[in-house]
């Protein structure tokens, strides 16, 4: 479990911080506000905590996510049933953007914030390191790696986009081809 602690996560980790920092480059504002509030509260900053969430949410990193097999029947919204015994896909990308989300294909932050009006069903139904024993192992360690790495990125450089990343999958959601302007504060 030590090395897969210490080894599986780290493209993950990297591809999401790549992602949140694509987000970013497209949204100054947001760029901005977390950039104030890191000077303010160093990693530990609400804002970043805020823009990791959305990060995750919109660009999940293990966009299929995890197998699973039933152990009692599941009825489903639309009436149908899924058998005891049978394996489900739990396809992040597309949960992560279902319809009751509002606006679920933009990068807003905000929508996680305590006061917003949507927070507590994202708390409970977004969960990129998934739940239950086979949750993943390292996603302290990777949040905060994300917190620090993020933190010191943003409190020393601006970003800007110069070529759109296009989603690219084997295994995980990599932004390919991204281009990003890095400028110093």
């Amino acid at each position: 479990d030590i090395v897969i602690f210490l080894i599986a996560g780290h493209d993950t980790t990297g591809y999401t911080i790549a992602w949140i920092l694509c987000e970013l480059a497209k949204s100054q504002r947001w760029q901005e506000v977390v950039f104030e509030d890191i000077q303010a509260n160093g990693p530990e900053s609400p804002v970043l905590a805020l823009v990791m969430k959305e990060g995750m949410r919109l660009r999940p990193v293990a966009a299929v996510g995890p197998l699973r097999r039933l152990k009692t029947d599941l009825q489903l919204p639309d009436g149908t049933t899924i058998a005891a015994g049978s394996t489900c896909l739990v396809n992040f990308y597309s949960l992560f953007r279902a319809s009751w989300i509002d606006r679920p294909e933009e990068f807003l932050p905000e929508r996680w914030g305590k006061d917003a009006p949507q927070a507590k069903e994202l708390e409970k139904n977004i969960y990129p390191f998934a739940l239950g024993r086979r949750d993943c192992i390292g996603q302290r360690m990777a949040s905060l790696q994300m917190k620090i790495i993020l933190a010191h990125l943003l409190k020393r450089y601006r970003f800007s986009m110069a070529k759109e990343p296009e989603m690219d999958y084997f295994l995980t959601m990599k932004p390919g081809g991204a281009e990003l302007n890095v400028m110093a504060r």
